[in-house]
């Protein structure tokens, strides 16, 4: 995640010019990293049986990367890049509500956390977060009845994380690779303060166009301040 510099603010500058800016702020180049393709799976694997809740709450931390349900493809459950998580319920009739409790930091190393709903009913649901993790602490799983019928997978999604606030649409131009990129979708940062575990990110978020595939994305955008994180974090 890149960090505001004197040279960024030059560039923005010299692309659209010395009065282009929104309360008093300048245009700055946001580095989202180059991160590497969605992986539905890539914290938690397939956790069914046992693995999964009756009546109660299982959780899965770092110490539990490489054994049973924790997939080893992300040996530190660090991301590249601030992004959000996902998780997928299955069941072969009718899937048993359960929730997912996501912990982690974000690009600030501020501590934070994330409800995810899996509705009851159906034999899929796929849920997408709205808050960029930068890491993972702790998943923790629960469910008021028995759903060791389920199963469930928890990995990385596409949307990307800012590094300031943006409570406006003031992106002015993405870039992938270096090159102009299609216009992606961003959502602003929520001003709920505190937030909480339902809300969303608390600088906003960037999906690319294009599915994630280690591209590495730049956007320049004027954030609506440089002077604060966001709202507190959940």
């Amino acid at each position: 995640m890149g960090v505001l510099t004197y040279q960024g603010i030059k560039l923005g500058r010299g692309l659209f010019g010395g009065g282009c800016q929104y309360t008093g702020d300048v245009p700055v180049i946001a580095d989202l990293g180059s991160p590497a393709a969605l992986d539905i799976d890539s914290l938690i694997d397939g956790a069914t049986s046992t693995e999964l809740p009756n009546a109660n709450t299982k959780t899965y931390t770092t110490a539990n990367i490489g054994t049973s349900p924790c997939d080893g493809a992300n040996t530190t459950w660090i991301f590249t890049c601030p992004r959000n998580v996902t998780c997928i319920g299955t069941h072969a009739t009718s899937i048993v509500a359960t929730t997912v409790l996501v912990t982690g930091k974000d690009v600030y190393g501020v501590a934070m956390s994330e409800l995810l709903t899996i509705a009851a009913t159906g034999t899929s649901t796929a849920v997408s977060g709205k808050k960029a993790f930068k890491s993972i602490t702790s998943i923790a799983i629960t469910s008021a009845g028995n759903s060791t019928t389920n199963t469930v997978e928890v990995g990385q999604g596409d949307i990307l994380g800012l590094p300031y606030v943006m409570s406006h649409n003031t992106i002015l131009k993405e870039t992938k690779d270096g090159a102009a990129a299609t216009a992606g979708t961003t959502v602003l940062a929520v001003t709920t303060d505190p937030a909480t575990t339902i809300t969303g990110d608390v600088r906003g978020t960037y999906l690319p166009n294009a599915a994630c595939d280690g591209s590495r994305y730049r956007i320049i955008y004027i954030p609506t301040t440089l002077t604060t994180r966001g709202v507190t974090q959940a």
